[in-house]
């Protein structure tokens, strides 16, 4: 004798739904599924959704890869139905964003990105920055900054082929400020 217990019976306004669905012919069964199954669609896309909304271009996300690697990375990003993540090992992810956990929130006020960016920049800046110098990184900065937002507003108006470029842009002004960090901090 099994020790499970039987499996509860659902109820619909007081009428057992397994009674109903054994009186159902076969393409009432297929109709019910259908409707079954976009049901289970629809909440997983609100889901997805969801989740898609707590994350914003620039935020630091890890995840694990399939071959249980784990990757850390900037995402560039949100698409309909997965993150863009570009990786500090320089490849490009199109993960699920229910794969990702938050490390680090983008800052959302620019001038004080550009403000600690000018202070230190990764551990590169070892003497101090002229106000040309300084001048100079912080419109390398703005420049990347401002890619992602153009970026996140493609996004929204569904211009796919134009976010690629963007998508593209951010990277070139990420190496260029990068490149200009390194430069000045010799």
């Amino acid at each position: 004798m099994s020790s499970r217990k039987p499996k509860r019976n659902v109820k619909l306004s007081g009428i057992e739904l397994k009674a109903i669905i054994s009186s159902m012919d076969k393409n009432e069964l297929v109709e019910i599924n259908k409707l079954v199954i976009s049901r289970l669609i629809t909440l997983e896309q609100l889901r997805s959704q969801q989740v898609m909304s707590y994350f914003k271009p620039g935020d630091i996300v890890k995840f694990i890869a399939k071959n249980d690697v784990e990757i850390t990375g900037v995402i560039i990003r949100l698409n309909q139905k997965s993150v863009t993540v570009h990786s500090t090992n320089d490849q490009r992810w199109n993960v699920s964003p229910q794969l990702l956990t938050l490390l680090k929130r983008q800052v959302s006020d620019d001038n004080d990105v550009l403000r600690k960016d000018t202070q230190n920049i990764n551990g590169y800046l070892d003497k101090p920055m002229t106000k040309q110098e300084q001048s100079a990184l912080k419109m390398a900065g703005f420049i990347k900054s401002q890619t992602l937002v153009l970026l996140d507003k493609l996004d929204q108006l569904e211009l796919d082929s134009c976010a690629d470029e963007c998508e593209e842009l951010h990277e070139l002004a990420e190496e260029l400020y990068l490149h200009l960090s390194k430069e000045l901090a010799k």
